[in-house]
């Protein structure tokens, strides 16, 4: 029969397996709990790296937008300048256009002056001009006399010049008389 040693033996190897059993369960749990856990930290990770990401391109936005608003302040800053300056400049130039006006009002006299003067002058070239075509005419009556002159003078000569050669023809036909006669 049984001894109760053996009794024991085996009421602890019973025990000893139940305990095995159980450490081989809560294992098999550790190890799905485990399991769990690195696909958790897994998924924690990559959430900490798309977090990371996002904290640095939060970051780049950030200085890039901190970079822009300081960029647009100086440009306000050189816009509202450039206001000012356009301001003495447009002062400036509204001075000038009076002055400018002022000068167009002073040229126009003067214009006004020297068409007054330049209808005197051409008065006195139509005045002078009459007088030139006047003398041209009288000239060129001139001319016109003196060139029949001339004509009747070259006819005169021609016919003088006729004349002595007959003269000369007959002095030198007749010599012989008229050495008689003289």
């Amino acid at each position: 029969m049984s001894s109760p040693t053996k009794f024991r033996a085996d009421s602890d190897f019973l025990m000893l397996g139940k305990q095995l059993q159980e450490h081989t369960e809560e294992l098999a749990l550790t190890a799905e709990t485990r399991a769990e856990l690195a696909t958790d930290l897994a998924s924690s990770r990559r959430a900490l790296d798309q977090a990371k990401a996002q904290l640095l391109y939060l970051q780049q936005t950030q200085q890039v937008l901190t970079a822009e608003a300081d960029a647009f302040e100086q440009r306000a800053e050189k816009v509202e300048r450039d206001v000012i300056i356009k301001g003495h400049e447009e002062v400036n130039l509204r001075r000038e256009v009076e002055e400018a006006m002022q000068e167009v009002y002073l040229c126009k006299l003067e214009q006004e002056e020297v068409h007054t003067e330049l209808q005197h002058e051409q008065y006195a070239a139509e005045h002078f001009s009459s007088i030139i075509a006047v003398g041209q005419a009288e000239l060129q009556a001139q001319i016109h006399d003196r060139d029949i002159y001339r004509r009747r003078a070259l006819e005169m000569a021609k016919t003088a010049a006729c004349q002595r050669e007959r003269v000369r023809s007959f002095t030198t036909a007749n010599a012989a008389l008229l050495r008689d006669v003289v």
